[in-house]
């Protein structure tokens, strides 16, 4: 099924961090790697070092995630249900809940602790930390449920006095190498370092150019541990360490200024920490928690405007001047994708797999007297089931990928990531009168703050239509003709008659997970994704469980009645399919998807 990308703490784990991301994370997760100076690692930001334990209640917004028996993240609380943290944390994520506020023990043991299963994580879409050096290292989790607790503040000014004492505090190692803190401790009197100094220090300690982005990391130091001959863990200054990753840099007013990222080694003379500027993601933050709340602050008005607010005002928004698409005739697709994932053939049959891989939904090489055209999807599991994440689709040499929430919320044109607070524009920041791909123009709408419509004119009455609502991606195909799709195959069948034919064009498999396998993308299909993820070929796709997955719905809190009302304005031929995915998220909201 689709499951919107709300659902990412889950689904989005993607194993173990290689070497080279050991090197400098904060997060808490297993190993290290020494370089360049005996006894001093780069590594996760995972403890508080020269710190003080903190009061209870100091810090109400502070949240602490359960990553495994011995590992965990920082973050903060920064609207009901949502919190910030390092997107770093992802990559050992394991959905074991958060911890918010109380006596700041790891578990909250006081009475005003609160604890919140996670539903789903959204990573800022530019994260990346493949050399250890992370960027747009911030992540939001959404909650399952309502914290009465109160937000911490999040700074908004570009400028930070290097006067201004600053402080961190986090459940990290007390040392290099050590334990995490049972209690919550801080770090204080630390101040900003020169930007140009902390750099030239990052640069020479990997040998590498441009490591550190002065718009999005501020480095932050203990004034009084300047000193670079200082190498005695056993001596360290005040600074954040394994297992802080994520958590808040504060100032005295205790506004989040940064959030830990990454450093060297912990509490080392002449090594400051660097940490994620939290202003300047402040837009992204806010449009995100707008966009997936279950109760968006009042705020939320102004920055997602309605689509009838848009176009009511004669044409949209120049900051919202995405090209308004008529809305996509109804009644009349012919095959796709959507939900569980729910494929449909050309001839209208509907079948599951359930299949953990990118996916071949259409291929077809005549295409436009043979330019071709192909559509690729991406399944990715979620608990015991799978959903669509991304559809790509390809005419010609032109590719256009639209993501889910959980992939961030986007999309791409020829592999260059649109801006989703500008509208389409081209490479230099101009408004185009529409996009397109091969020629062919892409219209876009939004209908409901949780759903993106894009909407390809082929011919006359003849569209390919990407919805995504929250995280879930569906794809379908819109009154077919039989000069666009004549000698088609993949998960759709073939065209019109929708046969299950293997990639020998004469096999029919009958066998879902057989035919699922059968059309997993392989080599000579091309890579149409901006990026991989998840198994590729050579490597199977990852099938779920029937029997797990038999269990968890037959273990839902919704009844087959309440999702039968949540999925009451859903078309006859999909309501089985929505009241399916209702009972196995049990979230009434997924009926949006169809």
């Amino acid at each position: 099924m689709v499951l919107s990308h709300i659902f990412l703490t889950s689904n989005t784990v993607v194993g173990s961090n290689t070497e080279e991301q050991k090197n400098f994370l904060r997060s808490g997760s297993n190993g290290s790697v020494q370089q360049h100076d005996e006894g001093y690692q780069q590594q996760h930001r995972s403890l508080i070092t020269g710190g003080v334990e903190v009061l209870p209640d100091t810090y109400p917004f502070f949240a602490f995630i359960k990553l495994g028996t011995y590992t965990g993240c920082g973050g903060t609380l920064i609207h009901e249900d949502i919190v910030l943290t390092s997107a770093q944390c992802r990559e050992v994520f394991e959905g074991r809940g958060i911890h918010i506020g109380g006596d700041h023990t790891k578990f909250g043991a006081n009475t005003n602790s609160e604890f919140h299963e996670d539903e789903f994580v959204v990573v800022h879409p530019g994260y990346t930390g493949s050399s250890g050096f992370y960027e747009d290292d911030i992540m939001l989790v959404k909650l399952q449920t309502t914290s009465n607790l109160t937000p911490v503040t999040l700074d908004t000014e570009d400028y930070i006095d290097t006067t201004t004492p600053l402080k961190v505090i986090g459940h990290g190692d007390t040392r290099l190498n050590g334990k995490l803190s049972e209690k919550l401790l801080e770090a204080n009197g630390l101040l900003l370092e020169d930007f140009n100094i902390c750099h030239d220090i990052y640069e020479a300690q990997v040998e590498e150019e441009d490591v550190l982005d002065e718009d999005s990391h501020i480095c932050v130091g203990d004034p009084n541990n300047a000193d670079p001959n200082n190498t005695d863990p056993n001596n360290a200054g005040k600074d954040s360490c394994q297992g802080d990753a994520g958590g808040p840099l504060l100032d005295s007013d205790n506004r989040q200024i940064g959030i830990v990222s990454f450093g060297i080694g912990c509490g080392r003379g002449g090594k400051p920490s660097v940490y994620t500027r939290v202003s300047h993601y402040k837009e992204w933050i806010d449009t995100t928690v707008c966009t997936i709340s279950s109760n968006p602050p009042p705020s939320c008005v102004s920055l997602v405007p309605t689509i009838e607010e848009e176009y009511n005002q004669g044409g949209a928004k120049e900051e919202t001047s995405l090209a308004p698409a008529p809305a996509a005739p109804n009644g009349n697709s012919v095959g796709g994708v959507n939900g569980d994932p729910h494929f449909q053939t050309f001839s209208g049959e509907k079948y599951d797999f359930h299949g953990i891989c990118d996916l071949v939904l259409l291929q077809n090489p005549n295409f436009r007297d043979g330019i071709g055209m192909d559509i690729h999807v991406r399944s990715k599991k979620w608990k015991q089931w799978s959903y669509i994440s991304t559809a790509v689709i390809r005419i010609g040499a032109e590719t256009f990928e639209v993501a889910g929430n959980s992939d961030g919320g986007t999309y791409w044109i020829n592999e260059v990531e649109g801006d989703k607070s500008k509208g389409w524009s081209n490479d230099k920041g101009h408004q185009n009168e529409q996009p397109s791909i091969a020629g062919y123009p892409i219209a876009y709408r939004k209908p409901h703050r949780f759903q993106r419509e894009y909407t390809i004119k082929i011919r006359t009455e003849e569209y390919i239509v990407i919805k995504v609502w929250k995280d879930f991606v569906r794809v379908d195909i819109q009154g077919p003709k039989h000069e666009t799709f004549v000698g088609s195959a993949g998960l759709m069948g073939s065209f019109p008659e929708g046969l299950k034919l293997g990639r020998d064009g004469k096999t029919i498999l009958e066998d879902n997970n057989k035919f699922g396998q059968e059309w997993q993308v392989i080599g000579d299909d091309g890579f149409l994704f901006h990026s991989r993820e998840g198994p590729q070929h050579p490597s199977h796709c990852e099938l779920q469980s029937k029997t797990l997955m038999r269990r968890k719905l037959a273990k839902s809190i919704l009844s087959r009645e309440e999702a039968n009302v949540a999925c009451s304005r859903v078309s006859e031929n999909e309501r089985d399919l929505c009241i399916f995915d209702v009972m196995a998220t049990d979230d009434k909201d997924i009926a949006g998807a169809y």
